[in-house]
């Protein structure tokens, strides 16, 4: 990380160490669109943080009663599997039932947990429920970037006052001069959908454009394999 890098991350701020600042629109608007605000800057891959902590519970189910390994094992496999085959079958219907299940697994994985617990005082069955209480800290955390984090209305708003703005400033250019330029008008036309769908398509929680794997999951179901 160089030197601007790391002031931009120690003040939270994306403009710091810049010679010249932007104007309050860009500086409102900026850390939204990019996703570099302050509760959410250099978040690290959701993805990524879910499979790894999901591979190593895996592992760490070797704390378990021998009678409570497979039983746990079979739970996180099927666990990271529904989660991937939801993102690749890119349907809303799907993952709500993927969110369920998820939640069951989670509850049945936690009973497991508190009966080896009340069978077993060693200590290294702490590191699985820790583990286990992680994957279910960072479940609530792509479940509320995924539904919750939305661009916020200002954005909305500003787009359509400058598509709006756009168009007026246009047609007053053409009526001053007393012509139109058909090419003008459809590029502008175009550019603003273009740029309005892909934000909407962004902005749901099933993008329908950009399509996405849990490449980290599959990885890790590979290496889950009994």
């Amino acid at each position: 990380m160089n030197r601007g890098d790391a002031r931009m991350a120690k003040e939270g701020d994306m403009f710091a160490g810049r010679t010249t600042r932007p104007n309050l629109v860009v500086r409102a608007l900026a850390p939204r669109v990019a996703g570099l605000g302050k509760d959410c800057r250099f978040k690290p891959n959701l993805m990524l943080e879910d499979a790894n902590t999901a591979g190593t519970l895996y592992l760490r189910a070797d704390f378990l009663p021998p009678e409570k390994i497979e039983p746990a094992r079979k739970l996180i496999r099927e666990y990271v599997q529904i989660r991937a085959e939801a993102i690749r079958a890119h349907k809303m219907e799907g993952m709500s039932a993927t969110m369920k299940r998820s939640r069951e697994i989670q509850q049945e994985l936690w009973d497991l947990s508190v009966e080896a617990r009340h069978e077993s005082k060693n200590v290294s069955l702490n590191l699985f429920i820790g583990t286990l209480n992680d994957l279910i800290d960072t479940d609530a955390k792509r479940l509320t970037a995924a539904v919750l984090k939305r661009f916020p209305p200002t954005l909305w708003f500003t787009l359509a006052f400058l598509g709006g703005m756009s168009t007026v400033m246009l047609g007053f250019n053409s009526g001053l001069h007393g012509r139109r330029s058909r090419l003008a008008t459809t590029s502008l036309i175009v550019a603003f959908s273009v740029v309005i769908i892909l934000i909407v398509d962004l902005d749901r929680p099933i993008r329908s454009l950009f399509t996405q794997q849990d490449v980290p999951g599959e990885r890790a179901l590979q290496n889950m394999q009994p």
